[in-house]
């Protein structure tokens, strides 16, 4: 586990999940980046291992400015 800071907040992620936020805070800079980047980090949730790994997951989503609810099927 690492620590890292999306947004001003500071949060404890696998350096896989590190990645995952960057590549969606890269995706958000573009023109209709953030519909891609929150199907982007829908993807990362749902293939979540266990409870532990989702909660981190949706964390990163919300500092991303991104909904912690998967929404595309």
């Amino acid at each position: 586990m690492q620590t890292v800071t999306i947004n001003g907040q500071t949060l404890k992620a696998t350096k896989t999940e590190i990645r995952f936020a960057q590549d969606c805070l890269d995706f958000i800079k573009h023109d209709g980046g953030k519909e891609y980047a929150q199907k982007h980090i829908d993807i990362i949730m749902r293939s979540a291992p266990n409870d532990a790994a989702l909660q981190r997951r949706k964390a990163i989503a919300r500092a991303c400015g991104l909904s912690d609810e998967i929404k595309f099927l």
